[in-house]
């Protein structure tokens, strides 16, 4: 397993391509579930390795997804558009060779091509979608940009900036403004090819809205490529405190959580590795990331066993593990 959102991930192992549910037992939903300790059941709910294209034909396309991106409830969406509830998967391939999106209504497939990455770029990575527009923010990692596509699809903008390098990650702050810079919402990127951490800040103006990028963050580099996965949130609970606008970001060389508190408007030392929130064996080279929404929990996929992890921040320690997949 390489990645998870609330309460999808995907199944990695020879052959399987799949998108799984982990999901409760009818007894199960009469007491209220708080940890994935309750979680009996996967159910694989789609395929990417043949979708249906814009005619309803099928088509082969490389597998080897990487994120699961759910449509949020309350966002804006056009015509023919993503609906909430929707999931957008990026079709990272094998060896770096993928090139499409792929959209399962409603949760579920078939798949539908919800668009390529252009001129032929291969690598989608991560993903987020920015909640006050609907568009979908893609991390290139073989085009060095992000692609940004509207709901329904079409390629919107490219940004591109010399500090990207090789974009992997990609999360965003629900429209956190920056009153110092005027700024009305930021994305943040990891890069794989230097482990560094980018703050990707939304900045309207009479000339058109331009983007401006700062590093943030500096977390161990992992061979030629870091794979660092992140989520943002409002508030966290590390350490006995209430920290807020926090970027949490995966260490996969270090087998450790990072946090980094006020992250849309600190001028932070751009080599910082953030707050550990949580270090040691059960982490093992982590490479997903999602924040239980009951309880607001770290739930995170280990790379290294197949297993999903979910940690207290608060309390710092492990709460409930699943193993996802038996394949190694």
């Amino acid at each position: 397993p390489v990645s998870l959102f609330l309460k999808t991930t995907y199944a990695g192992g020879p052959g399987k391509y799949g998108l799984v549910l982990a999901s409760m037992t009818g007894q199960q939903k009469m007491t209220r579930m708080t940890t994935i300790n309750g979680l009996s059941k996967i159910t694989e709910i789609g395929s990417t390795a043949f979708i249906l294209d814009a005619q309803n034909n099928t088509i082969a396309v490389d597998p080897n997804p990487y994120d699961v991106a759910i449509f949020p409830a309350n966002t804006p969406s056009m015509p023919n558009g993503l609906k909430a509830g929707d999931l957008v998967v990026t079709n990272f391939g094998a060896n770096q060779t993928g090139t499409t999106l792929v959209r399962f209504p409603g949760e579920k497939g078939p798949g539908h091509l919800f668009n390529t990455m252009t001129n032929g770029t291969k690598g989608p990575a991560d993903e987020a979608f920015n909640t006050l527009t609907g568009t979908d923010w893609v991390a290139n990692m073989g085009a060095n940009n992000i692609e940004v596509f509207t709901s329904n699809g079409r390629l919107q903008q490219t940004i591109t900036n010399s500090m990207f390098k090789q974009p992997w990650g990609m999360t965003f702050n629900h429209g956190l403004h920056n009153a110092k810079d005027g700024a009305v919402g930021a994305f943040f990127t990891s890069n794989a090819a230097t482990a560094t951490i980018d703050r990707i800040e939304i900045l309207p103006g009479a000339g058109g809205t331009r983007f401006q990028v700062t590093q943030i963050g500096q977390l161990t580099q992992m061979g030629k490529q870091t794979f660092i996965a992140m989520k943002w949130v409002p508030s966290l609970q590390l350490q006995g405190k209430k920290f807020s606008d926090v970027l949490v970001a995966l260490d996969p060389a270090k087998n450790r959580i990072a946090a980094y508190p006020n992250s849309s408007t600190s001028t932070m030392n751009k080599t910082s590795a953030g707050m550990t929130v949580f270090q040691g064996k059960s982490l093992k080279t982590p490479g997903g990331l999602a924040i239980n929404p009951i309880n607001v929990d770290l739930l995170v996929v280990n790379g290294g066993d197949n297993n999903l992890v979910e940690i207290n921040p608060s309390q710092g320690k492990i709460v409930g593990t699943r193993t996802l997949d038996n394949a190694p």
